[in-house]
Order: structure tokens, then sequence, then C-alpha cells
């Protein structure tokens, strides 16, 4: 035994760590995280010097969920004596990189044995935005520890984007533009909400190209798929029908990073806006006057109307019902055509309301006001009972026609009962998803002769609740549903696909930005019922209620069941 001292232990072929260090990957792997501490309830910055990769039975792999740039130098851990190569070449830790973007074998020998290890680095298998913003802005966001312009200031414009491709090839490389805050309540939340407004015309992953462009955070939406959902809603409905709904935004999920820091799950998406790919009517300021003619007539144009009662554009207006107009783009301000636009308008309410419908119809797209009610129902998108972010639009002389639709994250596709066990706030304003919306209405009431109207408690749900009383409205509704609920059956398959696409960022997404009820309940922000569910529990939640509201609806319409006898 006393002669063993001598044999030389030969070290096993092991790789004990692997690692992709920010200071051998500059600009590729992050310097800063975004951390949730659940002590605080707040989300903030943290340094970190390396993604680390797990090591398991020959397989090293790890998932960086902003990666694009898959050209990498590990950094490795392997006993004195032991060598590593990748296709024969000798491998230097800190020193040798590769192209990451599929699968690479190291292989490690003490000269008698050799094990193989295979290396995977993937990201979340989602595009990746990347914005460099110049300067500081206004507005500080603390949880990513980043000044952002607010809503109110100038663009900048000498921002930069970019967009990857999930395998790291490049849609749009640097291109200029300058972006801000967006939003009026979202705002307010963790998870801040951003405009794109670009030098050039862009079109991110093929779509039609354009200068302004959304990036929605979702914060509210445990299942970050909402808004796309209810835009696919929209979408299915104009397949059904071509002479219903126009155009409707349309988007894709993205990892997004501003000025190196992942902030997590975004929907890029196009901006609600006249242009010839989106609402294709003539704008009167771009298009007509900027064209050569100084004095339009109201013919001569087209008008995107937003019924909202945040009321903060220049040209605005109440109807005799309350409804709150906007003029989404300004018009000249010789007031002709802003009193001709507002007189048809109220033209149409007045005739709505006498029960004179067939004057109604004369101005008003009674196929898109339909399609749109369905929407509007069909994901429990109470909003629309203020109203808010409830658009329309007018064609020269052509009717008032409604559409696209927008904003479906506060309480939307949502099972009471469950709303119940997280919320604590708007209890009251609760509805149950075995019954019509529109059939809650409440007119404006005005005090006493002197006061104020009380337009923050009205709930007129625009015209439906009268239009329901119109036999020749319910009629056309049952047969324009007869004709698109087939197309509606195919919603909870593109549910499965989105929520595949998402899976492995919400990984990322949700670790950063948890919607725990005390922050929704601090943010003042609506609950869905879903807060506290893991991913794939809150999708099939999404489906079960998207389910139950398309067959109670079924059998409602094609009954012939509609509320007559609201105000």
């Amino acid at each position: 035994m006393k002669n063993y001292s001598d044999i030389a232990v030969t070290e096993r072929p092991v790789i004990s760590s692997f690692s992709f260090e920010v200071a051998k990957n500059q600009g590729k792997i992050l310097d800063t995280k975004l951390h949730y501490d659940e002590a605080d309830g707040t989300t903030r910055p943290v340094g970190v010097s390396a993604e680390a990769l797990e090591i398991s039975s020959g397989r090293i792999s790890g998932c960086i969920p902003y990666l694009y740039d898959f050209s990498l130098v590990p950094t490795f851990e392997v006993p004195d004596g032991v060598t590593v190569t990748v296709d024969g070449t000798v491998q230097e830790s800190g020193v040798s990189g590769h192209d990451f973007s599929s699968p690479v074998e190291y292989v490690v020998s003490n000269g008698k044995e050799s094990v193989v290890y295979t290396v995977e680095v993937t990201n979340t298998g989602l595009p990746v935005v990347v914005l460099e913003q110049e300067g500081e802005g206004g507005r500080d966001w603390q949880e990513a520890g980043l000044k952002v312009r607010s809503k109110e200031e100038d663009w900048g414009g000498n921002d930069r984007f970019s967009l990857y491709n999930a395998d790291g090839t490049v849609d749009i490389e640097n291109a200029q533009l300058g972006f801000r805050l967006r939003g009026n309540s979202t705002q307010n939340f963790p998870k801040l909400p951003f405009a794109l407004k670009f030098d050039k015309k862009v079109g991110p992953q093929g779509l039609p190209t354009d200068k302004r462009w959304e990036l929605l955070a979702n914060w509210m939406d445990r299942t970050m798929l909402r808004n796309t959902v209810a835009q696919y809603i929209a979408h299915r409905t104009a397949a059904a029908f071509a002479d219903g709904l126009g155009w409707n935004p349309r988007g894709f999920n993205v990892e997004l990073v501003i000025n190196g820091r992942h902030v997590g799950n975004y929907y890029l998406c196009e901006k609600v806006k006249i242009d010839a790919d989106r609402i294709d009517i003539r704008e009167c300021y771009e298009d007509v006057v900027d064209g050569g003619n100084a004095d339009p007539s109201v013919s001569d144009c087209g008008y995107l109307l937003e019924f909202d009662d945040g009321m903060d554009e220049v040209n605005i207006f109440r109807t005799g019902r309350g409804l709150p107009v906007m003029f989404k783009d300004e018009v000249p301000e010789n007031g002709e055509i802003f009193n001709a636009i507002k007189q048809k308008v109220e033209n149409i309410e007045a005739y709505i309301e006498s029960g004179n419908y067939q004057a109604a119809y004369e101005n008003l797209d009674i196929n898109s006001v339909i399609d749109y009610f369905f929407v509007q129902e069909l994901t429990f998108n109470n909003e629309y009972k203020h109203p808010k972010s409830v658009y329309m639009y007018i064609d020269g002389d052509g009717p008032l026609t409604a559409g696209p639709v927008w904003d479906f994250d506060w309480q939307t596709f949502i099972i009471p009962d469950q709303v119940r066990q997280y919320s604590s706030i708007y209890l009251e304003q609760l509805r149950e998803t075995d019954e019509w919306l529109y059939g809650g209405s409440k007119v404006v009431d005005t005090f006493w002769p002197w006061e104020d109207k009380d337009y923050v408690n009205d709930m007129p749900y625009m015209w439906y609740p009268l239009l329901f009383k119109d036999s020749v409205f319910r009629s056309k509704v049952q047969e324009r549903w007869d004709g698109i609920y087939p197309y509606l059956t195919a919603v909870t398959e593109e549910i499965d696909r989105l929520a595949e696409m998402n899976r492995v960022s919400d990984r990322f997404n949700s670790a950063m930005w948890p919607t725990t009820s005390a922050l929704k309940n601090s943010k003042g922000a609506a609950f869905n019922g879903d807060e506290q569910m893991t991913f794939e529990e809150a999708i099939a939640s999404l489906k079960k209620a998207y389910t139950e509201r398309l067959e109670w609806m079924n059998g409602r319409i094609t009954a012939g069941n509609f509320v007559t006898d609201a105000e």
C-alpha cells in the first residue's frame, strides 16, 4: 500500500461550470436584469456579471431571453490537465468563441477518456426589439432604472430601433425614430407602454409599412394575449363578411430591450390611424391640405373619431346622450368641417332616440356597428359602457362606420367567480357573463338644472340599448351572426398557437412583472381572475371564458333573446 502514493491520479474529463460573462460578450450579454423583490413588492434593476448555463448528463443548456447575437465567448471550468476541443480545435476558456445559433459539441478529454457535451443556447423564440434612446427623458421609470420620455414630451427623433428574428437574423436594423410613453391609466402601472414614430416607414415582420407603431406592455394581463385575441376575433368577423369591420390592427409579441435593459414581453402592433394600409380614408391636413387643397370641403376629407371619456384631443364635443366624441386628427379651424361632422353624429343619435331608424341608417353603417358589437360582447369588454377606446370613422360624405377595435386588457375574457376570489376593487361594477352588457345602460343624470351632468357614472353603451329596440336591427344581428359564428369557433385554436409562442417568454416576463393582488390593488388596476394562476392555467381560463361566452351568445342570438327595454 505504501507504493500507491506513487500512482498519478487522473482527473475525470468534466465541465463543472459554463457561462457567458458580460465582460467577454459586451453588448450581447446584458449587465443588468430586472428583479422582482417579494419582500417589498417592487421590480428593480440588479447587476449581473454572467449568464450561467445548466449542466446535466452531457448537456449544457440555457435560455437567454433577449439574445439575438449568438456569436459568444464562453467561460468554462475543467480540471487541470484536461483539454477541451470543438471540431478538433483546442478551446480556451474566455477566449475561444462560437456561433451558438445551433448546438455546439464540446469534447473534454484527459488523454484516456473523453466526454462529449452538447451546448444549446436559446432565446424565448420571439423576435427581439432593441431600442436605443438618445439622452434622458423626464419620466423616471424606477422599476427599469431608465429615464424615458413622457407622453407630453417631444418625440426626440434620434433614437434607434432594431428588430431581430428569433434566429438572430435582421428584420430591421438601426432605423431612426423617436419613442415615448403612450396610454392613459397604463402609464401608472409598473411596466410601461410606448409609442413609436419612425423617420421613415417600416414594416416589421412583413406587416404593411408605416411610421407609427405601438408597444403595449399588457401588464394587467396574465396571459399577455387578450389584446391579440380580441383583434383576431375582429379579423374573423371580417373573414366572414367583407362589408363589416374593415381594417383592424395586427401585431406580434416581442422581447424588448431598452438601453441595455431587457424589460420583458411586449406586443408590437399597428397604431390606429388614417393611412392607405390602415383606415383607408383621406386625412384632412396630411393628405388634403398638404396635397394642395388649402380649403377642403367636408367631402374632401376622412375623419377618425374616438368615443372616449378622456376627451384629451383638440377637437371634441359631447352628444345629447352624453357620448364623448374626439377627432383623432385636427381639422381646419374655420369650424365648417367640425360642425358638419358634429351635426351628422348628432342627427344619427336624434333619429335613433326618436325611433326613426331608417333615417339613422342612411348615415350609420349598421353592418360594421353589429360586428363591432359582437367583438365587444364576446370579449366581455365592459369598457364600451363609458365609452372608452371606441373608434368610428367617416369617409367624406359617407356613413359613420364602426371600428377598428382597440384596448382589451381591462377585465375581459373573465369568469366572474374567479375575479371575486382575487379582487377587492370594482366588484360593484362586475357583471355576469350570462347577461348582455349593454342591458345595464344608464344615461347621464342631471341632479339639478344648474349642475353639471354626471358623466362619470353614466353608462350609455353607445347607442346599442336604443338600436336593439328596432326589430330590423335585431333581425340583421341574427343574420350576420349566422354567417360569423362558424368563423369564431376557430379562435380557441389561435389562443393555443399564441400560447405556445409565448410560453417560454412568460417564465421571464412573469418573474419580472408578477400580477399580484397587492400590486393591482395599489395601482387601481382591474382584475381578470387569473392573476395568481400559472401560465397554463391562465390560458385555460381564457379559453373557457371565451367558449362559454360564445355559446351563450349563440343561444341568445339564435333565439332572438335580446334586451329591448334598456335606456
